[in-house]
């Protein structure tokens, strides 16, 4: 079956290379969307995302199957600083 990957967008080369070496399997990136051709169920692409910190959302036939709830993409865009503050002048 042939899954998604919405990829995080700080590292896309990085992030396709976490994919592979989850799943052990090869995949194509265009922009922040990697696919992959898995022969493994919706429920363990799930488990296998939860130790991911690159993947944002999975699709499987244009259905979402899989999106990050909480932590590292929650709150912020994963470009942005929150550590840096406008200086006032």
């Amino acid at each position: 079956m042939i899954y998604k990957f919405k990829l995080s967008g700080e590292s896309l080369d990085l992030s396709k290379f976490e994919v592979e070496t989850l799943f052990k399997s090869k995949c194509t990136r265009k922009g922040n969307i990697g696919t992959c051709n898995l022969s493994i169920s919706s429920a363990k692409v799930r488990t296998v995302a939860e130790k991911s910190a690159m993947i944002k959302k999975i699709y499987s036939e244009d259905n979402k199957i899989w999106e990050v709830t909480s932590g590292r993409f929650n709150l912020r865009v994963p470009t942005a600083r929150p550590w840096c503050k406008k200086r006032s002048s």
